[in-house]
């Protein structure tokens, strides 16, 4: 049985790996220091429980990352502390440069970094988030692998380190500026008594396959 190790287990975090229990993984969290919804969540979902990162990082094939961008260096060189050594997903939305930099330092404790990009919502019965990987070639396939048969549909990227973050950041700007041009367009329409019928275009737009 595979064991996939889940850090900082947030709503989009866990929502994730729990999927990989269905291609049969065990997911492992480490409740020490995290919060009392952190707990619900991970019980709600099955997740096993480890006495601390030390275990998790020994029992672990794969660990995936999902914490805020800002802090995703700091959690790598925990890791890092703990000899890891098998497959590290950060799944952050950092820079192909910040990518670059967790790379190096879990490689300290002979870790194969992989970048990973989840876009979409969280994933559920409706939902079917992507998840774009990039990394070494071999890394990749045991990390898609996790998500056969389930609502996270894995995609890899080819080019190396890099990539997915590239791609996370770009999706993130595009979805920004769409909001903003978005924003511009009803005040003109709406200044004009018009903005009702707007949405009703854009919604029917949304409906019609390109």
């Amino acid at each position: 049985m595979t064991a996939l190790g889940i850090l900082h287990p947030g709503s989009m975090g866990v929502a994730v790996a729990a999927q990989a229990r269905r291609s049969g993984a065990e997911v492992l969290w480490c409740p020490v220091g995290r919060s009392a919804s952190s707990k619900t969540r991970a019980e709600r979902y099955g997740l096993t429980p480890v006495r601390a990162l030390s275990e998790m990082a020994e029992r672990a094939d794969i660990i995936l990352n999902l914490c805020p961008p800002a802090v995703a260096e700091d959690v790598a060189r925990d890791i890092a502390a703990c000899s890891y050594a098998r497959i590290y997903v950060d799944g952050n939305a950092v820079s192909p440069a910040t990518m670059a930099n967790i790379s190096a330092i879990v490689q300290q404790s002979g870790a194969t970094a992989v970048d990973g990009a989840v876009i979409g919502s969280p994933p559920s019965d409706s939902k079917r988030p992507r998840l774009y990987l990039s990394g070494p070639a071999d890394a990749l396939p045991p990390v898609a692998r996790l998500f056969e048969g389930s609502a996270v549909q894995a995609r890899a990227l080819s080019g190396g380190i890099g990539k997915a973050s590239a791609l996370k950041l770009s999706y993130s700007t595009y979805q920004k500026t769409s909001r903003a041009l978005a924003a511009v367009a009803y005040a003109l329409a709406s200044d004009h008594g018009v903005g009702a019928e707007l949405l009703d275009i854009a919604e029917e737009r949304g409906r019609t396959p390109l």
